[in-house]
């Protein structure tokens, strides 16, 4: 998995994020992003019935997740049926072993040390695309089930392309990471399930690309 979900402390885990979702200068939402660009994407955010007040006392990015999530369950997503969580009760209840291709201090790291200036920029394209998510989410969905890779791309790994750093930070250095551990684990031996967000299997700079380079090519099955 992105990260061993099976030997997650979830008290541990709830105040790490707590700690760096926190601006350590003590800065609200407001003042890191600005009090003209705060009022219109709290305007904004309204459109969803999203209170921007909510999330004062964090940084951007943490607020930019949490808006995500609550979109989600708007449209009546359930977190707790993601597929990383199924996957892992399946591994638990048949006595599988789960690793982690990282920490959660890795995976949040990534976004929390982005500047400010990237990072309110990211939180103001989230609340965007926040408001027209019911349609983006239903073109990636039957992107989905249908293998329509271009449309995946398309809504996903592009989208992130006009924030460099995030798509950098994001996908690419974390793809490049988790490929060498792969490659590891091929040479280890044995049998292997990586699950991993779909963003990261599309484009040039998907962690199948960088297994390619590294002598370990893929192949695509189809049903």
């Amino acid at each position: 998995m992105e990260i061993d979900m099976d030997n997650l402390d979830q008290l541990q885990a709830q105040a790490t994020i707590m700690q760096m979702a926190v601006d350590p200068q003590g800065r609200t939402l407001e003042g890191l992003i600005g009090a003209r660009e705060y009022a219109q994407a709290r305007k904004d955010a309204e459109q969803i019935d999203v209170s921007l007040d909510l999330f004062q006392l964090y940084e951007p990015w943490f607020a930019a997740l949490q808006i995500t999530q609550l979109r989600l369950m708007q449209l009546g997503f359930d977190p707790s049926l993601g597929l990383e969580q199924q996957w892992s009760v399946r591994a638990r209840n048949d006595g599988k072993e789960v690793r982690g291709l990282e920490t959660l201090e890795d995976q949040l790291g990534a976004l929390d040390t982005m500047s400010d200036r990237v990072q309110k920029k990211f939180l103001l394209m989230t609340i965007e695309e926040a408001v027209h998510a019911d349609a983006m989410i239903d073109r990636t969905l039957t992107a989905w089930r249908t293998g329509d890779l271009a449309t995946l791309e398309r809504e996903t790994t592009e989208a992130l392309r006009d924030q460099p750093q995030v798509y950098q930070k994001l996908l690419v250095d974390r793809n490049r990471n988790w490929a060498k551990q792969i490659r590891q684990l091929a040479r280890d031996g044995g049998n292997y399930l990586v699950v991993v967000g779909s963003a990261h299997l599309l484009g040039d700079d998907s962690v199948l690309v960088m297994l390619d380079e590294l002598g370990y090519p893929s192949e695509r099955i189809t049903q």
